[in-house]
């Protein structure tokens, strides 16, 4: 349920349910009733009944795990001594109804499991539940037996209820045992190393430890038993002995080192090391109490009372992937991949071989999603390949220990009846693997080391480029292997990816080299590379090394977790014509679609139709832009989002011979950086108080969030601005050298020249350590920033729901908050052009979208965004351009619409004004508030896709100057 209660409130609740649902739905239940308090605490719940069997429902804390066999035993033994009989025990997780009939051993007694967590029991939402419990004592009462209840829940239920019980007494262990023992204190610092967990605080790397074992410990108890069961039958041991129960023979007290031993007896009887060896890691040496170990015996007893061996072995393979819930795996560390998406990008990336079954490469396995797709494929691909045959030919990379083991188990869970002799998991970080380690499977039992894959699948971690542990060399250090021998072609050459680029960049660019020639990759990365400068060599790279077949991007209706991600699918070629010759796809999905779909419309080879730009492809489920790479590769790294998630009618706009870069017509720049605002913008307040003559202060603008028009005409705020004065003093004076010594000439000749009020201000400015800021301390001397830039627009770097261009008629300097457009040409009608809203839906598709909805252009982007061109327009136009303009600054009512107008006209777009406006709207809308919010409004994007669209095409001239120019785009 939703929170945590204590265990009193839990007791309330759950007592005050039951009695309204009871009186509400006028069940056989006479009554509802709560024991008073005893030695124990709260009392039992009593449900009474003289017409289907009584029940005593014994509430625990959520620390006890209900299923300890204390907790078991005491509940049968007060509703014994209550005259019920059946009981349950629950805590305000997990809900377990037992159907008692004598047995002598506790962990024998059959139950039902109900999952409390995703209830509310303090509203409606736990009516089902609530309804459930009275069913199931009701079948104990007609039919003599529960419920018949799913394998998944019977097992999931009590694994889950374990971990969540005992994981906080771990941590408490870990943290108490840290201090008191050096061995376990040094393992544990390794594995925050390790795992690169040392930027969490203490507390959550003990939580994280403790939740990882827990997990970790249940999984492999569970997978112990599946196998041991086996042994006594089917299963083959190299003793010929079956394996021996975790639970017959062994003491509570000696639960964890039984567990050891059989666990070291699996290994030399069957194998699965990298399932059950954890060496010197932390897991192996982790602290256990007189709390712990019944709660891991009570599990012990619970798994081996199921009888596994009757359940089918897929489902086996399932309760891995459902053991940990998915809004815990972000918390421990793990990325959630949907597996649908896993299993349309294994359909793409593995495909028939001729030589038997294709060979798959997981660089970052988590838990071991992607593996398991890809085994599940590979069956497909070679249905006579055996269980082994198949481990044998996917390897799983992982930093962290724990989702290897996971994927371990995953893997080897697949098929349970037969026999896994290996498997290939490397426990190291990515970068330390050559496509030559020997730790690496080959796939065919022969240690051929220049064999390579035929598929590389991965949802690589996000990591930010200033995160990148140990160091940013760390990643890169593979690019050298790239081109001829040390030519360092992309570590530092002419072509080097961006030393600004994240992780994920570096996992392609080194994943590509474990692929053979044809070899194909399926990554799920962040869109950052569409839209961001580094990401401009990252795609120069792909181009140079790959078929770039498809980038799909997702709708928030389609997969919510991947709105920020697309789904690269590249294959490794070696062969420039071929790597031409690929057409590549921009596919933006606006529905759900099967893992077959998805994978069918990826793979498609589709054409540009002859002489046109690109070629597009709509329905209700999807849309497709194809471009050449050819073309993509001739025009180099450069903004492609546009491509997966601008409205269709403006993606014709990009390639028009009707639109020009802004920097055609204007000089594009930062604002003027200061390195300290707080001193060098004051106000008016400031210039009174201090006395500052206006010989040295420039009207400024700091920010135009706040400003209601089009145009600046007032401002209250200064840049100090001693550019013309230093010069001045410096022409006077030859031989000045340092910065110091420039200032405290400047200052001689301001007390000198009866400034001396301005002086006072530079000396508190050095008395606060204004000239030690690293940018102040560049200026020279320290307190001049030079000659302060005075656009003609003013452009902000961020924009939220308002966005907008201002015209600085006033003729003030900007902080770097915005950028300065500097008009060259068409000076009466640019600014104007700026204020369309065609110019706005493109700033949506140039800028990136930032944290907070916000969206961000800086100064290369705005340099870069195409407008429409005033020299292909007539001058009726550009006249009504400009009057349209000046209306709309001076706030005429229907100016925006006219102006609109114009450039539709202009354009030839075939929109009316309305669906312009509403098409911007909508894009606002899913940056600010998020797609989910706004469906309407998204919807009418989408619905752009109706048009008739491929007659907006324009032609594709490679060799024509229109196109040189829409290729700087």
């Amino acid at each position: 349920m939703p929170g945590t209660p204590s265990e009193s409130e839990f007791h309330r609740i759950l007592c005050t349910r039951l009695r309204d649902y009871v009186d509400r739905e006028r069940t056989s239940v006479d009554s509802v009733r709560l024991e008073e308090r005893g030695e124990r605490g709260l009392g039992n719940i009593v449900v009474e009944s003289e017409v289907i069997e009584s029940l005593v429902i014994n509430v625990q804390r959520d620390c006890v795990y209900p299923l300890d066999v204390d907790v078991i035993t005491q509940a049968r033994d007060d509703a014994d001594a209550a005259g019920v009989e059946h009981f349950a025990t629950c805590n305000s997780r997990d809900f377990f109804l037992f159907h008692y009939t004598g047995q002598r051993e506790i962990s024998k007694i059959q139950y039902y499991y109900l999952d409390f967590r995703d209830v509310g029991l303090d509203d409606s939402s736990g009516n089902d539940r609530l309804s459930t419990i009275f069913h199931a004592v009701q079948s104990l009462t007609t039919q003599g037996e529960l419920p018949q209840q799913r394998p998944r829940d019977r097992i999931v239920g009590p694994l889950r209820s374990f971990h969540d019980s005992v994981w906080p007494t771990f941590r408490a262990l870990a943290r108490e045992t840290y201090d008191t023992d050096p061995d376990f204190a040094e393992r544990f610092d390794e594995w925050v190393r390790e795992n690169d967990y040392a930027s969490l605080e203490e507390s959550e790397q003990f939580s994280l430890a403790a939740k990882q074992y827990a997990y970790l410990l249940a999984s492999q108890i569970l997978f112990y038993e599946v196998v041991r069961e086996q042994t006594s039958e089917s299963r083959e041991t190299k003793s010929g002995y079956p394996l021996e129960s975790l639970v017959e023979g062994a003491s509570t007290a000696d639960s964890e080192n039984r567990i050891a031993r059989q666990f070291e007896e699996f290994q030399a009887e069957i194998d699965f090391e990298s399932v059950f060896d954890d060496g010197a890691s932390l897991f192996a040496a982790y602290p256990h109490n007189s709390k712990t170990r019944p709660a891991v015996r009570a599990l012990h007893g619970s798994i081996e009372a199921k009888n596994l061996s009757t359940v089918d072995e897929d489902l086996v393979g399932e309760l891995y992937e459902e053991l940990i819930p998915e809004h815990e795996r972000k918390s421990l560390g793990q990325f959630y991949t949907h597996p649908d998406i896993a299993e349309a990008i294994c359909n793409w990336t593995l495909q028939p071989q001729e030589d038997g079954v294709p060979r798959v490469l997981d660089p970052a396995s988590g838990s071991g999603t992607f593996p398991v797709k890809a085994y599940h494929r590979m069956q497909e691909l070679a249905p006579t390949a055996t269980h082994q045959e198949i481990l044998d030919n996917v390897t799983a990379v992982d930093i962290n220990r724990f989702p290897l083991h996971l994927t371990a188990l995953n893997l080897a869970s697949r098929t349970v009846h037969e026999r896994t002799s290996q498997l290939h998991t490397v426990n190291d970080s990515f970068f330390n693997v050559s496509p030559r380690d020997r730790r690496l499977s080959r796939g065919d039992g022969v240690r051929d080391e220049a064999k390579k894959y035929d598929a590389v699948v991965a949802n690589p971690p996000y990591i930010r480029q200033e995160n990148l542990s140990p160091d940013r060399d760390h990643f890169r250090s593979h690019l050298t292997k790239y081109g001829a021998e040390n030519s360092n072609r992309y570590a530092s050459g002419r072509n080097k990816l961006s030393t600004r680029s994240d992780a994920y960049v570096y996992f392609v660019s080194h994943a590509l080299q474990f692929l053979r020639d044809g070899g194909r990759l399926g990554f799920i990365v962040p869109t950052k590379w569409l839209t961001t400068k580094y990401g401009e060599s990252f795609q120069e790279f792909l181009y140079d090394q790959a078929k770039v077949h498809a980038i799909v991007g997702f709708s928030d209706r389609a997969f919510t977790a991947l709105v920020d991600t697309v789904v690269l699918f590249a294959e490794r070629c070696a062969d420039e014509v071929e790597r031409r010759e690929t057409v590549t796809d921009f596919i933006r999905v606006k529905e759900r679609l099967s893992p077959e779909e998805l994978s069918s419309i990826a793979g498609a080879r589709r054409s540009v139709p002859d002489g046109k730009a690109f070629g597009i492809e709509t329905n209700e489920s999807y849309r497709v832009i194809s471009l050449p790479q050819a073309r993509l590769e001739r025009q180099g790294g450069r903004k492609l989002g546009h491509y997966l998630y601008g409205p269709s009618p403006f993606i014709p706009i990009v390639h028009s011979d009707k639109m020009r870069r802004l920097d055609t017509y204007a000089d594009v720049a930062f604002g003027n950086k200061t390195g300290n605002n707080e001193f060098f913008l004051l106000d008016e307040q400031d210039v009174t108080q201090w006395g500052i003559d206006e010989r040295f202060l420039q009207p400024a603008i700091r920010s135009i969030r706040a400003l209601e028009s089009y145009r600046v005409t007032d401002t209250d705020q200064y840049l100090l601005d001693f550019g013309a004065y230093v010069d001045t003093v410096e022409s006077r004076q030859d031989g000045l050298g340092s910065t110091t010594e420039r200032a405290e000439a400047v200052k001689n000749e301001l007390h000198n020249d009866g400034y001396a009020s301005t002086v006072r201000y530079l000396e508190y400015g050095e008395e606060e350590g204004v000239p030690d800021g690293r940018t102040v301390s560049q200026h020279k001397p320290w307190f001049n920033l030079g000659d302060l830039l005075v656009p003609d627009v003013l452009h902000p770097v961020f924009y939220n729901e308002r966005v907008f261009t201002v015209d600085n008629a006033g003729g003030y300097a900007p902080t770097n908050a915005i950028q300065c457009v500097d008009i060259i040409e068409y000076d009466d009608v640019l600014p104007s052009v700026l204020q369309s809203t065609v110019y706005k839906v493109l700033l949506e598709l140039w800028g990136r979208h930032e944290g907070g909805g916000a969206l961000q252009l800086l100064t290369y982007e705005v340099s870069s965004v195409p407008v429409p061109s005033p020299e292909l327009m007539s001058e009726s136009k550009l006249e009504r351009i400009a009057e349209a303009g000046e209306k709309l600054v001076r706030g005429v009512d229907g100016a925006q619409d006219e102006l609109d107008q114009v450039i539709l006209e202009f354009l030839e777009l075939g929109l009316s004004v309305e669906e312009l406006q509403a098409a911007h709207s909508g894009l606002v809308a899913q940056r600010v508030q998020g797609a989910a919010t706004e469906n309407v409004l998204v919807e009418e994007i989408d619905e752009f896709d109706e048009s008739d669209l491929p007659s907006s095409i324009p032609d594709y001239e490679p060799d024509g100057e229109m196109d040189a120019r829409v290729d700087d785009f």
